[in-house]
């Protein structure tokens, strides 16, 4: 018996869809791969040891920032989300 799996394809334009999408879920503690989400911002956790995310800056493009110091630290409405799949 063979089963393909096809994801759903869904367009996220803001954070807005991403979160009503039903297929990412809120989490307290991040893990590598997680979502950090402020309104109009999105950021993938690369180390949250480290509170490191990948995301794309006007200023340095697509960069390593930190959610824990500074800009991201200061701007409020930061949560996470984990994309989970069922089979």
């Amino acid at each position: 018996v063979f089963t393909e799996w096809i994801p759903q394809v869904v367009h996220y334009q803001t954070t807005n869809t991403i979160e009503q999408s039903g297929l990412f879920f809120p989490v307290g503690a991040p893990q590598c791969g997680d979502l950090v989400l402020w309104d109009g911002h999105v950021g993938i956790v690369r180390d949250p040891g480290s509170k490191s995310f990948i995301g794309a800056q006007e200023k340095t493009g697509v960069a390593d920032a930190n959610y824990g110091k500074d800009y991201w630290a200061k701007r409020k409405g930061m949560r996470f989300r984990r994309f989970v799949h069922f089979f």
